[in-house]
């Protein structure tokens, strides 16, 4: 009996996979479709945390902060190839913080609200900021050399024009 509740712990803890960042890592990709060019940012920011603040019109707007935790911060960036047409720029960035190291992670909805998760959006004559309470958030440590981040926003959220984004960033 000993040996089984042995093996049951050192098999529950190899499950629990977990990673601890402590340098900014960015990745980045750039692709044309359709005339416009798709830029999309990945970066895992360490000690900072989420602060959202208002300025001088009542317009709220994401600002990192120096803290404890590690910001995730997604940026899908679409603009027209004609440089003509610089008003036709979109920019969304979608962020959310956790607190401690990276492990696998699974939230839905309301749970969200456990990490912050909010978007921000800008486009020609508008900003929008939503805080994220609708959809998943799933988070993978694949051999602490990679993490799968996939993050799926419901369609509810109008202003989003990306609203599913899966990414694997090489931490090592």
């Amino acid at each position: 009996m000993k040996h089984l509740a042995l093996l049951v712990l050192i098999l529950s803890l190899s499950f629990c996979k977990s990673v601890n960042v402590d340098k900014t890592i960015v990745q980045q990709s750039e692709t044309k479709e359709q005339g416009y060019i798709i830029q999309e940012k990945t970066e895992i920011i360490p000690n900072q945390v989420i602060h959202i603040a208002k300025d001088e019109a009542g317009i709220e707007y994401i600002k990192l902060l120096p803290g404890d935790k590690t910001v995730f911060k997604f940026q899908y960036r679409k603009m027209p190839e004609d440089k003509t047409l610089q008003d036709a720029v979109y920019t969304q960035n979608i962020y959310f913080e956790i607190e401690g190291k990276i492990k696998n992670t699974e939230l839905k909805d309301d749970e969200l609200k456990q990490v912050n998760l909010v978007a921000q959006t800008f486009g020609f004559r508008n900003a929008t900021l939503n805080r994220i309470d609708k959809g998943s958030l799933y988070i993978k440590v694949i051999d602490n050399k990679q993490i799968e981040v996939e993050i799926n926003v419901d369609d509810s959220y109008k202003s989003l024009q990306k609203k599913h984004i899966k990414q694997l960033i090489n931490i090592k």
